[in-house]
């Protein structure tokens, strides 16, 4: 800040003297706490007699005693104090009066339609003076006096107010130095200084809401210039008077000024002390209200004291060179440069609004403004300011950049630029988002600037998949590391074709015919998409042939039963499966969260084209879906017959084998319990528990060759389950581990044999919600509870179904449980589900309905949210 022409300045008060007194022991340091400040007008009265010739005394307030003070300002109507008159005043401290001193119109300033601005225009925005601080005072006079002739319409303007702050006192003021410094590394090479913060200077918070449309601050989306500023107040106070004299400024520029906060960033004292000044975060671009016109993309720290024609300290310099080149170099700026700021201009600039003006990166308030701030002694030191500031910053990055933020599949990658601060090695990396795995890298040294085109493709020349990445470049000279730069950029996937937007063909109900596994879909080759090797991306869609190919034929075809598997999510999504001739259903099949692989059988009617579509929420993955039968209206096949639940296998009982990496296992089926030796398929629930690495199961008939498919997918130490349905060879079925052991539980829930009169045929239905406990009054299902579903009538479920289909989903569990779903009565002793705490899991259940059309969920342990959706219906 400061005054555009100052003659005498107010030094009248008295500097508090330390004495030394022996103690018996230490005390307490007193600890900092907010102090209100007050701030008091006084109306400014007509002397009577008083002539209007230069020199004469026009007005002056009575020398009574007021209120106890420490800061002095005034503030009037525009217009009516003339160019030709000065607002003088003296102060009285001790019973002793100090010289008279002019107060200067303040020279710093909100930008125009910023919240300070607009706050001040809404308490009637003034001229205001700067507040000059004077010590504990308990008396003021003031006078309007004419330094030239300013004709007959000479007056005292009844607008004119005298203003005296008080900003409170503290016991914590007496010893600033025994508090702490706010530091913190900011980066690799030059750490954020010791910065004193607001808390420790007693500011009281609340008044940042004193004033319409405050409280909350406003940012910058970066920092380009740092200026600086003097408070032209005087020099010659003590460390203890340094919190009061901020409070004072605080107080003064809101109730007066009108502003939200204190108008700087930051305020340097004569000891080397940096204090912060406007709320919003010391290592924030935090919109203030100093530089009038170009506060947008700069900060400011004010030096307190008046640096005319006193040179600032050493340790003041010292203080103002760490603090600009941690604030600089944290927004990538070379202290040397110069940057470009666009003026909003307003009466405390000399640029008009729109201008675009280019600075010195460390410049002072008089390149902005009518000013001489921040005095001809401070503004001379600017030049070694910014030499010191490159200095300490060291090694560094000078305005990095990426030219694009996002491209699509196969194209062209973006280039990254950036200067240097001197001579350093660098390297560039491309880096998953989601995980932070590195994907390419490129490195090289430089003295001058370095740029490098980003080459979309592997080390192996295949072009990167869609997906959210990151690009970080880092650079270092010698064992100095400079603050690394780092850019999102996101693999756009192409987008897909126009969907469906009506309900699709009629249901149709089906007989079951299985066929070996078979892979009919895999995004990461090119199966199932004509050869194009590109992962789903956000709101992608896959519409996927499944007749006519992996032993489905090409007519007749009503349903299809297919595992799908997401493969390392990008971020947390899900997978949604629905007929390709119907609009998208609000539903989903499998959830996933980032960097997981999940599977889940899905049951979808068939589209009259033979198609289905998979569509996927959010980020990037890659899908597989495996067809395992399918279901056909125009020949008798397979009948489905439920049964309560049973289970065939678990490898952790007495006498069993845990199955080993690479190795399978034969369970009979045909035969056993409910299921008769006549059936020819099997619907059954697979679960792996705690296996010892990343791995997965397949389930197929016995004697099949290996099969290139999955259906379960799962990591170390997880207890993962999946429906599935397989046919049987001579009454069995396998199951086989790859690349990894674990145990193995199989219960089976249901079998279909040849057509007969007990015997029902599926019907696929278009995904219908029946159940979200998010959204109903009843909340969560409780521990040991059940949850009673009627599904008669509701998404197409008619009375007379004997059994339905489901997507169970489990989310927001509070502990590990288990979901089962049965037909109520007696529960079953196996589970649909299985559920770690926290985690959002889904897996189709084949449910038979109670008479009254119902189905019961058992929710095993903690509270948890369940989610339920028709795929269809057995009659």
């Amino acid at each position: 800040m400061r005054r555009v022409l100052s003659s005498t300045v107010l030094t009248g008060f008295l500097t508090p003297v330390l004495l030394a007194v022996p103690v018996a022991t230490p005390a307490a340091v007193a600890r900092p706490h907010p102090v209100r400040a007050s701030a008091a007008e006084l109306a400014v009265r007509p002397v009577a007699g008083a002539g209007e010739q230069v020199g004469a005394v026009l007005a002056q307030l009575d020398p009574g005693r007021v209120a106890p003070f420490k800061t002095i300002g005034a503030s009037w109507a525009a217009g009516s104090v003339h160019a030709g008159q000065q607002i003088e005043v003296r102060t009285r401290a001790q019973g002793h009066w100090s010289a008279w001193a002019a107060l200067a119109t303040m020279d710093t300033g909100a930008d125009s339609g910023s919240a300070d601005d607009l706050a001040a225009i809404s308490r009637g925005r003034r001229v205001v003076a700067e507040p000059v601080y004077v010590g504990a005072s308990d008396g003021v006079q003031a006078r309007l006096r004419a330094v030239r002739a300013v004709g007959a319409t000479a007056a005292v303007p009844s607008s004119l107010k005298i203003v005296l702050v008080d900003p409170g006192t503290s016991a914590a003021d007496g010893n600033p130095s025994a508090q702490p410094v706010a530091t913190s590394s900011a980066f690799a090479g030059e750490s954020q200084p010791g910065i004193r913060t607001r808390a420790q200077w007693g500011a009281d918070e609340s008044l940042r809401t004193f004033n319409s449309g405050c409280g909350t601050p406003s940012y910058s989306a970066t920092i380009k210039v740092g200026f600086v500023h003097h408070t032209d107040t005087p020099n010659n106070y003590a460390p203890a008077d340094v919190p009061g004299m901020l409070r004072g400024i605080y107080a003064y520029h809101v109730k007066t000024n009108g502003w939200c906060d204190i108008g700087y960033n930051f305020l340097v004292d004569r000891f080397g002390v940096v204090w912060e000044g406007r709320y919003g975060g010391i290592a924030k671009p935090v919109f203030g209200a100093h530089t009038g016109g170009f506060n947008k993309d700069s900060f400011a720290a004010s030096l307190l004291g008046t640096y005319s024609s006193v040179t600032p300290s050493a340790a003041t310099i010292a203080a103002v060179d760490r603090l600009y080149a941690w604030k600089l170099g944290l927004h990538y700026r070379d202290p040397l440069g110069k940057a470009v700021l666009t003026s909003a201009g307003g009466v405390n600039t000399k640029y008009a609004a729109g201008t675009q003006v280019s600075f010195n990166t460390v410049s002072g308030h008089r390149d902005v403004g009518n000013t001489t701030c921040p005095g001809d002694a401070a503004y001379s030191q600017l030049p070694a300011i910014r030499t010191a500031a490159r200095s300490v910053l060291g090694s560094g990055l000078v305005n990095p950049s990426s030219t694009a933020t996002a491209t699509s599949y196969g194209g062209t990658g973006p280039t990254v630029t950036a200067g240097v601060l001197q001579p350093q090695s660098w390297q560039l990396a491309l880096r998953q988002r989601a995980d932070g795995t590195l994907v390419r890298s490129w490195s090289g040294s430089t003295s001058t600037t370095l740029s490098q085109q980003v080459e979309l493709k592997d080390s192996r020349g295949v072009a990167l998949v869609p997906g959210g990445y990151t690009l970080v470049l880092s650079s270092a000279a010698g064992a100095d590391p400079a603050l690394s730069f780092s850019s999102p950029f996101d693999i756009v996937s192409p987008p897909p074709p126009p969907g469906a937007t009506g309900s699709g063909a009629p249901a149709v109900p089906g007989d079951f015919v299985a066929v070996t596994p078979t892979r009919v879909l895999d995004t990461r080759s090119g199966v199932g998409q004509g050869g194009l090797i590109v992962p789903v991306g956000p709101k992608g869609r896959v519409d996927l042939q499944v007749t006519g190919v992996g032993g489905v034929p090409t007519t007749g075809v009503t349903a299809v039963a297919i595992n799908v598997t997401g493969v390392r999510a990008s971020q947390p999504t899900f997978l949604t499966v629905f007929p390709a001739d119907a609009a998208q259903a609000g539903t989903s099949t499998v959830n996933l969260v980032t960097g997981e692989t999940r599977a889940s059988l899905v049951l979808p009617r068939v589209g009259p084209d033979g198609r289905v579509s998979i569509a996927n929420e959010a980020g990037a993955l890659d899908v597989l879906a495996d067809v395992v039968g399918y279901y056909r209206s125009d020949t008798p096949a397979g009948r489905y017959h439920a049964i309560v639940p049973r289970r065939l296998l678990d490898t952790r009982l007495p006498g069993s084998t845990r199955l080993a990496r690479e190795s399978a296992v034969t369970v009979a089926v045909a035969g056993i319990g409910d299921v008769p030796a006549g059936a020819t398929a099997v619907t059954i629930n697979v679960t792996a528990v705690h296996p010892t690495s990343t791995g997965f199961l397949t389930a197929s008939p016995s004697t099949a060759a290996r099969v290139a498919t999955s259906t379960v997918n799962y990591v170390a130490g997880q207890v993962v389950a999946n429906r599935a349905v397989t046919g049987l060879t001579n009454g069995s079925l396998s199951v086989f581990s790859g690349a990894s052991a674990a145990d193995v539980l199989v219960d089976v829930v249901g079998w279909f044999g040849p057509a007969d009169a007990t015997g029902q045929q599926y019907t696929a239905l278009t995904p219908g919600r029946v159940l979200d406990t998010r959204r109903g009054t009843g909340g969560p299902a409780g521990p040991a509870s059940t949850t009673v579903l009627p599904l008669a009538g509701q998404a197409g479920v008619p009375a007379d179904a004997k059994a339905v289909v489901l997507t169970l989903t489990g989310t927001a569990a509070t502990a590990e449980t288990f979901l089962t779903a049965w037909a109520g009565g007696d529960r079953p002793g196996t589970s649909d589900l299985n559920l770690p705490k926290g985690a959002t899991v889904a897996n189709l259940a084949v449910v038979p309905m109670a008479a009254d059309g119902s189905v019961s969920i058992y929710n095993a342990g903690g509270s948890t949210h369940i989610v339920a959706d028709v795929l269809g219906y057995y009659r």
